[in-house]
């Protein structure tokens, strides 16, 4: 599967940034001579096209539109019903089923936390986008305000902002060709104690929600699953599981911490620690060898999630 997301996504080499609307900052991204990229854009509905070919070649058939109301477990396994009656059995049960999670409700589990104050908005768009030889952009503003582009490929961006008119904003900027797909929301930086009991668990949104800067949401849950299934296949016992929540508590811990210093950076309105951040960052650029270095520390510590 990992070959069919690289062939299909946009690595992303190349980060400007600029503040007031004016240049601050280029940064190059480390791309190691035959390594994979760090990161790459990838549309959505790419990515569900390939996990679900992914699931097709296993002969796995996910079944839409249903909603589970409620699960139980005994000591041979598991049992969900759905909204309309209809009961699932199966050895064991992983709840990724969001940040509403019923799985993680049924199993008594707290999401603890707190909720940051601002509405986002996002969009999918193809847009005339001027720097060619740039794939991600933080646009950042004194009132806190920030505006960030990653390429999706082909000339597609996902756009994203930290109020709710993110188009009006990005047509300030650029020219807007189409838009795909728009959304508000907020967002909130929780995540839970504990990973589940007996054979019911939980991954991704059910487990740690965040804000979206560094993008390493998807891919945390995606680690999240993959360290159950290789758990399940190691021997499934109970001091096997008492190592998932521990890994997967570490891994989370992790995120949070830098996804909200980074949040917290980018929307700050207090003027002496805007002032440190933006000479930071000049600063950072324009030492080449300083900046190689940070970029590997920090997608190193990415790595390790």
């Amino acid at each position: 599967m990992v070959p069919a997301l690289l062939a299909r996504g946009e690595p992303l080499r190349h980060i400007r940034i600029f503040y007031k609307d004016k240049p601050l900052a280029a940064f190059d991204l480390p791309v190691p001579d035959g390594e994979k990229p760090v990161m790459i854009g990838l549309p959505q509905s790419d990515t569900e096209r390939i996990l679900l070919k992914q699931l097709a070649s296993l002969d796995v058939i996910p079944t839409w539109n249903t909603h589970i109301s409620s699960v139980s477990q005994s000591a041979d396994g598991v049992s969900a019903v759905s909204e309309s009656g209809e009961t699932f059995e199966a050895d064991w049960l992983l709840g990724a089923d969001g940040s509403r999670s019923v799985v993680r409700n049924a199993l008594g589990v707290e999401m603890d936390g707190s909720v940051y104050p601002d509405t986002w908005s996002m969009i999918d768009a193809e847009i005339d986008w001027p720097w060619p030889d740039t794939e991600a952009s933080p646009h950042l503003q004194p009132d806190g305000s920030v505006l960030f582009f990653v390429t999706l490929g082909e000339g597609r961006f996902r756009i994203i902002a930290n109020r709710e008119d993110v188009q009006a904003r990005a047509e300030a900027i650029v020219g807007i060709n189409k838009v795909f797909l728009s959304d508000t929301f907020t967002i909130s930086l929780k995540r839970v104690q504990r990973y589940g009991e007996g054979r019911i668990w939980i991954a991704g949104d059910a487990a740690h929600v965040h804000s979206p800067v560094g993008g390493m949401g998807m891919n945390l849950g995606m680690e999240d699953a993959a360290d159950f299934v290789a758990t399940l296949t190691g021997g499934a016992s109970a001091a096997d599981f008492a190592g998932y929540t521990e890994r997967r508590l570490a891994a989370a811990k992790r995120v949070l911490r830098v996804s909200d210093r980074g949040y917290r950076l980018a929307t700050t309105t207090n003027p002496v620690v805007r002032a440190v951040r933006n000479g930071a960052i000049r600063l950072l650029s324009a030492l080449g060898p300083a900046q190689r270095w940070l970029m590997r520390l920090v997608f190193r510590t990415r790595d390790q999630t």
